[in-house]
């Protein structure tokens, strides 16, 4: 007990007597910080000055009840956590569900015994000092992962960017992020890369927290730090992005991509992808969605890919069409009635969108609506989805 022996102690009892006989046991312990009060006024007040490690509360005071004093102290943010024992000469089972309703952590019955006072004021105490750490340490790690987040949140897109390429090149790209936790495993980047082009990736790292967000970090600084002529080459892009994530993942850890590069001139796109869920071309008319393979092999588990480990191929967007990708969560999140999507729901839904809608904004926002109506919250993993269409 050497740590706690400077505890702050606050004794409540209107019977003087009874609050000379708590600090003698207690002194007796070493404990010599005492607050004393013989009301719940002034209970409350000394509460409030000094913040004590731990509160003795008699049940019948002369001005008011030791339970509505327990009440207004639970009631205060900074006061709420004061581990309360009330003091009693009732052992009545009524009593102590209503202390206990009310916050309180123990009672000590009257009269007093020493062994009884000591090893609860002792195991209170302890806990309460547990409960300070546990806070303490909670406070810390969620500022830490604020921090983390408003870093994640840097480097994926803002609205600005999203708009100065879409003017400069006539298209629109519409997405929608949501992490499953406070940090995600999903990534994904739009990037002018000159007067003709412009590139759309998205990727899913295995997991998803901190460790899976950091991975996503370390892929924007690989984007980041390529040569223009890499990342308007999809098939160099996914070599070049392979060959370095294997040199910086773990052997368990991998990722998958979708990586678009579109000519905004003609419509032409040319894109890679590997091991990740189809792509969908919706055509400006109400057409059937068509589909396109993305399949592969996951990036960073072997140093060296092959033209046959990914996707490589061409499509062309006319003007109105659009393309979706999204990571693995929209077809696999459960729904309230316990369904999953998996790729014939989505098509249903996508087919849906076709035959209601003509602007592809309006169709990007059917699916992430119809999505959000009925998926069970929070998700069990990060959701991204990105659209990106040619103009009129």
């Amino acid at each position: 007990m050497e740590e706690f022996k400077k505890a702050k102690i606050l004794i409540v009892d209107d019977q003087r007597h009874n609050r000379d006989l708590v600090k003698f046991f207690l002194s007796q312990a070493g404990f010599s910080n005492f607050l004393e009060a013989d009301t719940a006024s002034k209970a409350i007040e000394l509460a409030k000055e000094y913040i004590p490690d731990i509160i003795f509360l008699d049940i019948k005071l002369e001005d008011d009840s030791g339970f509505d004093v327990c009440r207004e102290l639970k009631e205060d943010v900074k006061l709420k956590d004061i581990p309360i024992l009330f003091l009693s000469a009732f052992n009545e089972t009524e009593n102590k569900v209503i202390g206990y309703k009310l916050g309180a952590v123990d009672f000590v019955n009257k009269p007093i015994n020493h062994y009884e006072l000591m090893a609860r004021t002792q195991v209170h105490l302890k806990n309460g000092q547990l409960l300070k750490q546990l806070q303490s340490y909670q406070h810390r790690t969620s500022h830490e992962l604020e921090k983390a987040k408003n870093t994640q949140n840097s480097i994926m897109p803002s609205k600005k960017q999203l708009n100065d390429i879409a003017n400069a090149h006539n298209i629109s790209i519409n997405s929608v992020f949501q992490s499953s936790s406070e940090l995600a495993g999903d990534y994904w980047k739009a990037l002018d890369l000159d007067e003709e082009h412009v590139m759309v990736a998205l990727a899913d790292f295995s997991g998803h927290g901190v460790y899976s967000a950091l991975n996503t970090v370390r892929l924007d600084l690989l984007i980041a730090q390529a040569d223009i002529e890499i990342l308007k080459s999809p098939k160099k892009a996914i070599k070049y992005l392979n060959k370095l994530l294997y040199k910086a993942l773990p052997s368990d850890e991998f990722c998958t991509l979708i990586y678009i590069v579109m000519n905004t001139k003609t419509g032409k796109c040319e894109y890679v992808a590997s091991n990740s869920p189809n792509l969908y071309i919706l055509k400006a008319d109400k057409t059937a969605p068509v589909a396109l393979s993305a399949k592969g092999f996951p990036l960073g588990l072997t140093g060296k890919l092959e033209d046959t480990d990914f996707t490589c191929a061409t499509f062309e967007l006319a003007e109105g069409d659009s393309v979706i990708s999204y990571s693995d969560a929209l077809v696999e999140e459960e729904h309230s009635d316990g369904s999953r999507w998996l790729d014939e729901g989505l098509i249903n839904v996508l087919a849906q969108a076709q035959t209601q809608f003509l602007d592809s904004k309006d169709k990007f926002d059917y699916v992430v609506d119809t999505f959000n109506k009925t998926a069970e919250k929070p998700l069990t993993d990060d959701l991204t989805i990105v659209s990106l269409a040619r103009g009129k």
